[in-house]
């Protein structure tokens, strides 16, 4: 009995070993070089200098800003990924002759490149010649074409309701495989008793798939904060650094400041993020068994 019992660890030993390897060794050296002061183009200068790059950083008003936006990015997408997710997966649970269409066609967004993505949006945003803009003048909601992607006050929430439209289709079918798991016999009954849609839905439909709609609400969380493809193809991070996160900020410093310490430093903020939220979607998944 007792041989059985470690045949199953000698059998995956190997696997997480590897793992552990391609995980760990990056994840200590990203911790390393935190510590440190290192310039790409300034020799001897990987030298352990303690907290002094974590306080350069957290005393930068830019960096900060950027730690603080890439909080927003996530909690925005998220809430609307999962507002409009939740709101068409509905719809997509019954049983309508067009929702065999639609659950066919509407994955289409999701399975587009990010680059594709971006690419199609920047076009469609563009203040000039863009269909955005042509359609708002047409219905005279707004007087002339307005640069969504190059002026501060639109262009973040513009790439991030790019973010948005990329993720719905995937969370509207999660969520609407997750309503037609409610028993049609306890919305019956619902029913007789003299319950309403919406009532229905609140008192009955949500309450059943709320372990399903957290772990997706978290899923849904790291997608949005891993994000890179569609901030950066569409603005770079500008204008004026409104559209930086976290991973594009890192991307920028990487590749024209080379300060590779403080990329360290926004490496371990990022990582904390994505740490936090995989915890939390830990124990959401053990609360639901």
């Amino acid at each position: 009995m007792g041989k059985k019992t470690y045949i199953p660890f000698v059998l995956i030993g190997p696997v997480y070993l590897l793992i552990m390897l391609f995980i760990a060794y990056p994840v200590i050296e990203i911790i390393r070089i935190s510590f440190t002061s290192w310039h790409f183009l300034i020799p001897n200068s990987d030298v352990f200098v303690g907290f002094e790059t974590y306080k350069a950083v957290l005393n930068d008003p830019l960096l900060i800003k950027i730690i603080w936006r890439t909080i927003l990015w996530m909690l925005m997408g998220t809430a609307f990924s999962l507002l409009l997710g939740l709101a068409i997966g509905y719809f997509l649970s019954f049983d309508y002759p067009i929702n065999r269409v639609l659950r066919a066609v509407i994955i289409l967004p999701w399975i587009l490149p990010p680059v594709v993505t971006a690419t199609i949006w920047q076009w469609m945003l563009n203040g000039k010649y863009g269909v955005i803009n042509d359609i708002l003048v047409r219905m005279h909601l707004i007087p002339e074409g307005v640069p969504w992607l190059a002026q501060l006050s639109t262009a973040f929430i513009a790439v991030n309701m790019v973010l948005v439209w990329k993720n719905v289709p995937l969370v509207s079918l999660l969520l609407s495989a997750a309503f037609q798991g409610v028993p049609e016999d306890m919305l019956e009954a619902a029913k007789i008793d003299g319950a309403n849609g919406w009532q229905r839905f609140w008192r009955i439909v949500f309450p059943y798939i709320k372990g399903i709609f957290s772990s997706v609400a978290v899923i849904v969380s790291i997608w949005c904060i891993q994000q890179f493809t569609i901030i950066w193809i569409a603005t770079q991070g500008g204008p004026a650094n409104a559209t930086h996160i976290l991973p594009t900020y890192i991307y920028q410093m990487f590749s024209q400041n080379y300060q590779f310490g403080k990329l360290g430093v926004l490496s371990i903020f990022n990582l904390l993020i994505l740490v936090i939220t995989a915890i939390v979607y830990l124990r959401l998944f053990r609360k639901q068994h």
